[in-house]
């Protein structure tokens, strides 16, 4: 097993999603174990039968790395990126992945060589990015042949009765959080299999579980998990 991490690269500009994860950071892990937070739990399980020790895995948005912990477990070498610098901080303490790097998904690039993971993951963290396309490309593009992507969704079911509108982009819905200031997002079912389609990906499994938030008004929601093989 790995047990150090590497140097956390601070690069990353603030936006109000970070500010509240930084708020967030240190009260994360015991709110996860108070409202019953599997989803680490659920996403290696549908993975755990395509891993071998000793690959790697990056972990986007690792936060306090709940799920890098488990695929440590394994024997799985972990890399992370998050935009928080307190919960990377949190992290690194843990000694749960190989090296960290703090990076704004939203404004940067993943600062990897094509290839360079066997597997990715992006656990309950597209729900604050809208055009997920981009970063779909960008995992295309750092997973070997055959390297799962496991990753969730706030899923917009057909005929919900929500306050979320679509935007401009079939298949993303979008609502703005006034108590924080920024947006949020939910993705339809199809929007997720047509990028399969179009960027060379086969849907392995799929299935619900309900997530937490730090968000008083919105205590929980309901996450669409898609385990995904680039072929």
């Amino acid at each position: 097993m790995l047990a150090r991490c590497g140097n956390l690269d601070f690069m990353a500009e603030h936006n109000k999603h970070l500010e509240t994860a930084d708020g967030y950071a240190r009260k994360y892990d015991k709110a996860g174990k108070q409202r019953s937070w599997y989803g680490p739990d659920i996403i290696f399980g549908l993975m755990y039968e395509y891993l071998v020790p000793g690959e790697s895995l990056l972990d986007i948005g690792i936060g306090t790395g709940l799920d890098a912990a488990i695929f440590q477990k394994a024997g799985i070498k972990v890399y992370g990126i998050d935009g928080s610098k307190e919960m990377l901080k949190i992290c690194e303490e843990k000694q749960v992945a190989v090296e960290l790097t703090q990076l704004d998904l939203l404004r940067k690039d993943i600062p990897y060589t094509d290839e360079f993971f066997n597997h990715a993951i992006a656990n309950a963290i597209f729900h604050i990015i809208g055009e997920i396309e981009k970063t779909l490309r960008e995992i295309k593009r750092l997973l070997k042949k055959g390297g799962l992507f496991g990753f969730t969704i706030d899923e917009q079911d057909p005929g919900i009765d929500s306050d979320y509108k679509e935007t401009e982009t079939r298949g993303i819905y979008l609502k703005m959080n006034e108590h924080y200031g920024f947006p949020v997002y939910r993705h339809a079912d199809h929007y997720v299999l047509d990028l399969f389609d179009r960027h060379d990906f086969d849907l392995l499994k799929k299935t619900k579980y309900k997530a937490f938030t730090a968000y008083e008004d919105n205590p929980s929601h309901n996450l669409s998990l898609y385990i995904a093989k680039k072929n």
